[in-house]
């Protein structure tokens, strides 16, 4: 097997032909370069994209098209293409984690540029969208799209009706577990957070050796017991979702509780007007977080400064410039979005949804 390469010029088009059990290797001449490139733009493209292809950045973009004609993408696709599509998307605003990992987030986002832009809006990337994401990006109206996405991405009159639901008095620590059975609650889901607190939380208590006080990770379990008015702490997201996957895959759920921490401000405010509340983690009176408290991990020994004004509640809604609140101490109250983003923020930007 001989192969063939012809390599980029200022005129020419980037390809590698392979060439099998050809008789001779040879180069191509100028007429029966510009025959092959015309073949190939008929093949793959519109008049409107050749046209465009050939002022922008031809031979780039050619290659990007030709490399890819037979791609598909879908939930759950890993890979360097799947990377690259984040990378795209992200050009036009929807903050994707450029791991090459093909999760919800990316399919609403894949969903959402199908719709702006008139394709069918399968969630899954086919070649026709891969075509509009990069002539929409080479041709420098990313800018534009940007600019109309943050404003449908602004604050809207927006409100979810999720069901109140109290922690107290069964559970005067549970405002984790609470929040997200709040959520199983409004998908249908008939759990009460008693069960969910019991049979699914994952929960560690405090130790003690030496007179030195151990407890566990709150990124891996909640610390202590919920239903203890002094004997319960916290914990993060993760422990949190486990709780929620193990119930929903337990009733042969196809959702899932996900953990989208770190997601932005923007972002959350586009689950909302999608019509998924997310639980946030914020603090009791959405002042500063307050350290005054410690305890040694009794994974590795390392001194925790806790928190201890931390609250979990469920966002549901906006209106003007304030927030929609689920709060599992009160109920259902509206607080300063303004406020309400920066102890978000403040407090390591932890959130969940269950998609």
């Amino acid at each position: 097997m001989k192969k063939r390469v012809i390599v980029t010029t200022s005129v020419g088009l980037v390809f590698v032909i392979l060439f099998m059990n050809a008789q001779k290797d040879e180069a191509m001449t100028v007429r029966e370069y510009e025959e092959e490139r015309l073949q190939i733009e008929k093949q793959h493209f519109g008049q409107e994209e050749i046209a465009f292809i050939r002022k922008e950045r031809p031979d780039e973009l050619l290659e990007k098209f030709v490399l890819r004609e037979e791609i598909e993408l879908k939930l759950w696709d890993k890979g360097e293409e799947v990377e690259e599509i984040q990378s795209l998307l992200n050009k036009f605003g929807y903050s994707l984690q450029e791991d090459g990992e093909f999760g919800l987030q990316m399919k609403d986002a894949v969903e959402d540029f199908q719709t702006n832009l008139s394709l069918e809006a399968t969630g899954s990337v086919d070649y026709a969208t891969y075509k509009k994401l990069v002539i929409t990006e080479a041709s420098n109206l990313a800018d534009d799209y940007l600019v109309s996405l943050q404003d449908k991405r602004t604050m809207q009159e927006t409100f979810i009706p999720i069901p109140t639901l109290i922690q107290t008095p069964e559970l005067p620590n549970g405002c984790e577990i609470t929040s997200l059975t709040t959520i199983l609650n409004y998908y249908g889901y008939g759990v009460s957070k008693t069960v969910m607190s019991d049979n699914y939380l994952p929960k560690k208590p405090f130790t003690f050796t030496d007179g030195k006080r151990f407890g566990p990770n709150p990124h891996q379990y909640y610390v202590g017991e919920p239903r203890s008015q002094h004997g319960g702490w916290y914990s993060f997201a993760p422990p949190i979702a486990e709780a929620g996957n193990m119930y929903l895959e337990e009733q042969g759920s196809t959702m899932r509780a996900i953990d989208i921490t770190g997601t932005s401000k923007e972002d959350i405010i586009y689950f909302i007007n999608k019509g998924i509340p997310v639980v946030v983690w914020t603090t009791l009176d959405l002042s500063p977080p307050r350290f005054n408290y410690n305890w040694f991990l009794q994974e590795d020994g390392q001194n925790y400064d806790a928190k201890t004004n931390l609250h979990v509640v469920v966002l549901n809604g906006f209106t003007d410039d304030k927030v929609h609140v689920m709060n599992p101490l009160i109920g259902q109250v509206t607080y300063d979005a303004e406020a309400f983003f920066r102890v978000y923020e403040q407090m390591g930007q932890h959130a969940i949804i269950v998609n």
